[in-house]
């Protein structure tokens, strides 16, 4: 009884054996086929690295060590695509044309079309692989346009350097935003605007001053106001004036320096900057700005500094006692003093011009305080005029240039209308 009760024990054991290794079996292989697949299924979503993990576990299984050689070749040439497509984003074009090569050279290479060919699908899933040889052709052909803008970019520069600010200006307008260049544009064309309204000479009651080789200042005649020390050690000025007590100097970077005084209220210029343009009165200072607007120090008795509201100005002038202005419209700006009834206005040193004409004709009109009746019988262009007969009721609109010019008629009531004349033409009109 007892040995049937041995051997029964036994058989049971044994089969409980065969049933726990049976079950072990089926969870181990079930294991290694979901290891299996989750390797093969991260391989196919990109994660190459995660893949080699999982299919390192499972040894010589199936095609493990395969899958994870094609994994490690895989994410070699990802990270190879990733870096080019970077340095291609980040304008790196040489070294965007480096990598993409590589990549060339391994689609070329016997190894990947005996072998890897088979995987094809899984290389071109890989952002960059397909589309190599484009990115190479697309690379070179910005590589060479960046290596065109440089070198007309350094043209530029160089030629801003030199001071020969047009040619500068013709560079960079043909880069567009390539780098700072707008900027620039907007820089050569306040350098041009200083050099043209810069003064070499000035002449004042007791001395002149004038430019010599380097920025530097020389005065001639009576050093009354002890003057010489200071402009001694002036530099880099592109623009000089002198009248009454003041000596201006504009300096290369917009800002202006002094000599003189008026022993009753401050003058200086520490704070000017941006200025492109300098005239100085009997004891006041004007500066021009290259947004147009004005600054000015110093004695206000017949208003001649009040010209905070003015704006939009191209060219400033002073006389003794009294400032003027034109604006980019061709409309003339006095600040002066109203002598009773009537305006004073003095002009020292007005060269002959078409321009200077409507400031005398303007200064004129201001003087008798009919500046609002300027406009009668009137060209806006100084090149054109207007002349009036009543008795015939007729009136000449006469080119007197050369060329043909454009130009806004007023008629005796202020009525305006656009004439274009040729040269030298005479347009004869009804009134």
């Amino acid at each position: 009884m007892f040995k049937n009760k041995k051997k029964l024990i036994l058989y049971f054991s044994f089969i409980l054996f065969i049933i726990s290794f049976l079950w072990n079996a089926f969870n181990q292989r079930t294991y290694m086929i979901a290891l299996y697949k989750d390797g093969i299924n991260k391989i196919s979503n990109g994660n190459y690295q995660e893949a080699q993990e999982s299919l390192g576990k499972l040894g010589d299984y199936k095609d493990s060590l395969e899958q994870i050689e094609i994994a490690k070749i895989l994410g070699q040439k990802k990270e190879i695509c990733d870096n080019a497509i970077e340095a291609f984003n980040t304008e790196n074009y040489e070294d965007s044309i480096k990598l993409f090569k590589q990549i060339e050279d391994f689609k070329a290479s016997k190894e990947y079309t005996d072998y890897y060919i088979n995987f094809a699908e899984l290389f071109e899933q890989i952002d960059g692989f397909k589309d190599s040889k484009e990115y190479i052709e697309k690379a070179n052909a910005l590589l060479n346009e960046k290596n065109n803008n440089e070198s007309i970019y350094k043209q530029a520069c160089d030629n801003y350097e030199s001071n020969n600010y047009i040619l500068a200006i013709q560079e960079f307008s043909k880069l567009n935003d390539y780098k700072d260049s707008e900027d620039m544009i907007q820089e050569c064309r306040l350098e041009l605007a200083r050099l043209q309204q810069a003064t070499t000479i000035s002449a004042g009651i007791r001395s002149s001053v004038g430019m010599i080789r380097n920025g530097k200042v020389y005065l001639a005649g009576d050093d009354y106001y002890s003057w010489k020390s200071i402009l001694d050690t002036w530099n880099d000025i592109i623009s000089i004036s002198v009248k009454g007590n003041f000596v201006l100097g504009l300096k290369e970077d917009g800002t202006v320096v002094m000599a003189g005084k008026v022993p009753e209220y401050y003058v200086g210029t520490k704070t000017w900057t941006d200025v492109i343009a300098i005239s100085t009165g009997q004891q006041y200072i004007i500066g021009l700005r290259a947004d147009g607007t004005l600054v000015a120090q110093g004695h206000n008795g017949d208003n001649q500094v009040d010209i905070d509201s003015w704006s939009d100005i191209v060219a400033i002038a002073t006389g003794w006692r009294h400032t003027v202005g034109l604006d980019s419209n061709g409309e003339i700006h006095i600040s002066a003093h109203p002598y009773g009834k009537g305006r004073g206005v003095y002009l020292a040193g007005l060269p002959y011009s078409y321009e200077n004409t409507r400031l005398l004709l303007r200064s004129l009109y201001y003087s008798a305080g009919k500046e609002t009746q300027m406009k009668r019988w009137f060209a806006d262009n100084p090149l054109c005029e207007v002349h009036a007969y009543p008795e015939t009721k007729k009136y000449a609109i006469v080119n007197n240039s050369s060329e043909a010019q454009n130009t806004v008629v007023y008629d005796g009531e202020g009525n305006s209308s656009h004439i274009c004349l040729e040269g030298s033409q005479i347009l004869w009109r009804q009134m």
